[in-house]
């Protein structure tokens, strides 16, 4: 797998306030990462995508000495987002932020030092920046691209992100009331039984779980339940209170076979009412045949078709049905929006 090590994020008052061009600076930097495993085979270097073989020190000052806000690379190939690379930092500076990531390759095993050395390079990151402030006070380890059910209906999560698997906070950060709330929950309430939290001088570090005995599916899920259960987190603006998903076409238009057509992707509704689903087996077959030719009597491709009913409850009824014949099932809701109670997205990559 490879996991990405995201740092705290660094406001600066200037690139030179990095003293990137400082030889003993750097020198000393070099020193605190030499050892560390994430850094292990870098010996490729440069802005954006243009990497040389790293040689020296005198090489990244020449590079710096000029203050240029850039795009900088530290990786173990060339082309440092190619399947050659293996361990890829990439280092962000701006006139007045600084950002630093990581992707690496890593098993299950190594997580709990991988754990260990995010808390450590964020130490060296406070101490190696002494005049920047940390901008946003949370750090992660994250399993970009791991699927996961998420509770319903889905919440933004302020400035967490869904797939971490380690979740490092730092305290002494001047914060908003809701980056508080955040904060106070991941340092005070309860963690689940296989999660593990500790404090590190002005850090809070909560590792999720253990891979080697739980599944990455497993504990993102169970970390997603637990912020949204125990926080104050928004709905998302396409969900309702039930978590259905509101549905919309793009530029619908009735046809002779639907209730609406969209020429842009092909995909239809079909408005049916009934008492008990076995009412409308007809018009599902009709469905299922416009479904299984991939176009309408006109000729006009058909992707996918959505079933309108008037309630949740007829939706919750005629689901079953129409999945065995390949359809879906929306709902007209009291505030007029159509509303899928079975979207996709029950689960995130």
């Amino acid at each position: 797998m490879k996991p990405f090590l995201n740092l705290l994020e660094m406001e600066i008052p200037s690139v030179k306030s990095l003293r990137l061009s400082d030889k003993k600076h750097l020198l000393n930097l070099q020193a605190k990462v030499a050892k560390l495993r994430s850094v292990r085979g870098v010996s490729f270097f440069g802005p954006e995508d243009r990497l040389k073989p790293l040689q020296s020190i005198e090489q990244l000052i020449a590079t710096f000495k000029n203050g240029k806000p850039d795009t900088y690379s530290f990786a173990d190939a060339k082309d440092p987002t190619g399947s050659e690379a293996h361990v890829h930092w990439e280092i962000g500076i701006r006139k007045a932020f600084l950002t630093i990531t990581a992707e690496l390759e890593a098993s299950a095993e190594t997580m709990v030092e991988l754990s260990n050395e995010l808390l450590l390079v964020n130490q060296i990151l406070l101490s190696a920046v002494p005049d920047g402030n940390v901008a946003m006070p949370f750090s992660f380890l994250r399993l970009p691209g791991t699927k996961f059910k998420k509770s319903q209906p889905p919440r933004f999560l302020g400035k967490l992100v869904p797939d971490s698997i380690v979740d490092i906070v730092y305290l002494k950060t001047k914060v908003d009331s809701d980056e508080q709330r955040i904060i106070d929950q991941l340092k005070s309430k309860s963690v689940p039984g296989t999660a593990e939290r500790i404090v590190v001088d002005d850090f809070v570090v909560i590792r999720w779980g253990d891979l080697t005995k739980e599944s990455p599916a497993f504990i993102l899920a169970r970390r997603y339940q637990w912020l949204v259960e125990g926080g104050e987190f928004g709905i998302h603006d396409s969900y309702n209170a039930a978590g259905d998903k509101e549905f919309a076409l793009w530029q619908p238009v009735p046809t002779p076979e639907f209730t609406g057509y969209s020429p842009f992707d092909g995909r239809a509704t079909k408005a049916v009412v009934f008492d008990e689903p076995s009412e409308v087996v007809d018009i599902l077959e009709q469905m299922q045949r416009i479904l299984a030719s991939g176009k309408n009597s006109a000729g006009d491709r058909v992707t996918a078709i959505m079933l309108i009913v008037p309630s949740r409850e007829a939706a919750l009824a005629l689901h079953p049905s129409a999945q065995r014949y390949g359809m879906g099932v929306i709902y007209v809701g009291d505030d007029s929006k159509l509303w899928n109670p079975f979207p996709a997205e029950t689960e995130t990559a």
